[in-house]
């Protein structure tokens, strides 16, 4: 069995069904035997599916919302986009929301503080243009961009503090040269801070904490490491600890605070001898930034924790991982 600071949920690959309800970070997987998406815990999986035959899951867009349980994501077939709302408790199937054209979705968050919707960025293939994005029910409501020469944003990157309605990012303006965090106030749109990142850092994870904090991962070129950090209230940057030489090629959006075991969970290769290995979970403790023990190797595209019960199909698997 996976041990417990691995118990996460995810939208990933694998073959993988619900354990006893518990507080746990899930995944979002591809299960080859039925060629569909799930969320997994563990070597448990949800009854619920979207037929992923002909179906990828666009990188950094995984996003939950909790009370419902139900997690969103974006895929993409023949060159369109789609919003796929996929429960991972009970069995009923959702309706999809194909994305307009005009719409390239390249980050989502749930906001679930005010009316439940969706925020995130999009360009139009047209013109390059970037824009903020919201989606209520089945209604997507263009922003725009609310500062000039704005910008390339890293995919998938970011997150969302709903106590002051803020979507933090990580990219550059065209007159940019090096990498910023941003932050975004939604309603209405506003650039409230661009702050810059040390040139020895490169920002792969973002993530906001129960008490606003920003917090996230980074690839430090110094140490040839991937370093916990935190952050202040003006957005300035502070690693925590040494990190981890062999740690990795972290997948864009794959990211989850484990409030149960105090640390961040994320997904990705390792890169040990700088080859890219099998992707596994990356568990690092809040308090010191070091890697905790119990690595596991399993494939996803997205996390996010759940602090409620969970349950769900109680047939087993022979996964290789129990």
């Amino acid at each position: 069995m996976i041990p417990t600071p691995l118990r996460i949920l995810l939208i990933a690959a694998g073959v993988l069904v619900w354990p006893a309800a518990e507080a746990a970070v899930l995944r979002v997987a591809y299960e080859d035997i039925t060629q569909t998406l799930r969320v997994f815990d563990g070597d448990t999986y949800s009854l619920a599916e979207v037929d992923a035959s002909s179906t990828s899951v666009q990188v950094g867009t995984v996003t939950a919302d909790v009370v419902s349980h139900r997690v969103y994501f974006i895929g993409n077939s023949a060159g369109a986009q789609t919003l796929y709302p996929l429960r991972y408790i009970g069995s009923s199937k959702e309706v999809p929301l194909p994305i307009p054209a005009a719409l390239r979705i390249s980050h989502l968050e749930w906001d679930a503080s005010g009316v439940p919707r969706l925020i995130g960025v999009a360009s139009d293939p047209s013109d390059d243009s970037v824009r903020l994005i919201t989606i209520v029910g089945t209604s997507i409501s263009d922003l725009g961009m609310p500062i000039a020469d704005c910008c390339v944003f890293r995919a998938g990157v970011s997150a969302f503090r709903a106590s002051d309605d803020s979507l933090f990012l990580v990219g550059r303006r065209t007159t940019d040269s090096a990498d910023h965090i941003f932050r975004f106030t939604m309603n209405p749109p506003a650039l409230a801070q661009a702050v810059s990142i040390p040139a020895d850092l490169s920002v792969s994870e973002l993530v906001v904490n129960a008490g606003g904090q920003l917090l996230g991962l980074a690839y430090s070129s110094a140490s040839a490491a991937t370093l916990l950090f935190t952050s202040n209230a003006g957005l300035n940057i502070t690693t925590v600890g040494s990190g981890m030489t062999d740690c990795c090629f972290v997948l864009a959006g794959s990211i989850a605070i484990d409030t149960v075991n105090n640390a961040i969970v994320s997904l990705g290769p390792g890169i040990a001898g700088m080859q890219p290995n099998s992707p596994q979970l990356w568990s690092f403790d809040l308090g010191t930034g070091a890697i905790l023990p119990g690595m596991v190797a399993v494939n996803g595209a997205g996390l996010f924790f759940d602090g409620g019960t969970i349950a769900g199909d109680t047939q087993l698997f022979q996964d290789g991982f129990e």
